[in-house]
């Protein structure tokens, strides 16, 4: 379940060209199912990894190495989400790196928790930003800038920014 979806006409258009505007649910839901799947992946291999940590008391393995498994996890982690992101982000996105972590809360778990705000801007008929404001002990805000290539909608760029800086971002990764 997508609680995020449940406050989709609370998002700012403000900066959305009218002639954009009905865009929004098409692009939203495009981004959001996405990350969501990304973000149950992650959560499954959080849970998996808990998992082989406990076993180590029992194999005799101190708390400070390794599981025997841990690669192979790692492994799957990082091919599954590859295959995941490879039809919706462009190269030049990938290129920037992807699942080099997990945990718990997930990356996207917003998803799940829900968000202060969203925003939808797009001036152009081949750009659109989504900024999404949530809480984790800070205020946080994803941004993700989608582009038109070749006549499919892809994830171009991510950035992190803090709701105490506003109108400062940082590049990111999937």
């Amino acid at each position: 379940m997508l609680v995020i979806h449940e406050s989709l006409s609370d998002v700012d258009m403000s900066a959305t060209a009218e002639k954009y505007k009905y865009m929004k649910d098409e692009l939203l839901h495009f981004l959001f199912e996405n990350l969501y799947n990304l973000c149950q992946l992650e959560k499954e291999i959080y849970i998996r990894s808990v998992q082989l940590n406990n076993e180590k008391l029992d194999l005799g393995i101190p708390s400070h190495q390794t599981h025997p498994h841990d690669k192979g996890l790692w492994a799957e982690y990082k091919d599954r989400y590859r295959e995941m992101i490879m039809p919706i982000c462009t190269e030049t996105l990938i290129a920037r790196g992807f699942a080099g972590s997990f945990g718990e809360p997930a990356e996207y778990d917003y998803l799940n928790t829900g968000c202060e705000k969203i925003f939808f801007i797009m001036k152009s008929r081949s750009r659109a930003v989504v900024e999404i404001h949530y809480e984790y002990g800070i205020g946080k805000m994803h941004q993700f800038v989608l582009q038109l290539k070749d006549g499919e909608w892809k994830i171009n760029e991510k950035n992190y920014g803090f709701t105490s800086e506003i109108d400062r971002w940082h590049k990111d990764h999937i």
